[in-house]
């Protein structure tokens, strides 16, 4: 049953399933203002990870004040279109690294899955490995 056949009132709340997805449509201009807005990005030891699709998520401070801490990686990197600056330097020195060390277990920076060796993305993700290498 879908949910465009319920008549919803107004002083009804619409309860939606655990795994219902709302995408947000992004096109690239939204993009390219939401990493004009970072101020900085702030690195850790440690990278915390999406529950739903386990992407990569980074500390940013914006250029109101803020600190958000669950930023996620796509919002920073969209080949061909826009990459904050402090993420060129950080992701040459993760590529070298991975390169240096291509037995290494490592997990893609978009999905939670296991790495093609010596990169930082998962097979399904290699176009973003290309971009990386040619920054």
């Amino acid at each position: 049953m879908g949910y465009e056949d319920e008549v919803v009132y107004e002083d009804d709340e619409v309860e939606y399933e655990d795994d219902e997805v709302v995408y947000m449509d992004e096109n690239d201009e939204t993009l390219i203002k939401g990493v004009e807005n970072v101020f900085k990005v702030i690195h850790t030891r440690t990278l915390k990870r999406d529950s739903y699709d386990g992407e990569a998520l980074f500390t940013v401070e914006l250029k109101n004040g803020m600190v958000d801490e669950n930023f996620p990686f796509r919002n920073l990197v969209v080949p061909d279109v826009v990459i904050h600056e402090d993420m060129v330097i950080t992701l040459k020195r993760w590529a070298k690294k991975a390169k240096e060390y291509p037995h290494n277990k490592r997990n893609c920076l978009i999905t939670n899955e296991r790495t093609k060796k010596g990169t930082l993305f998962s097979e399904e993700h290699q176009y973003y490995q290309e971009y990386v290498e040619c920054l």
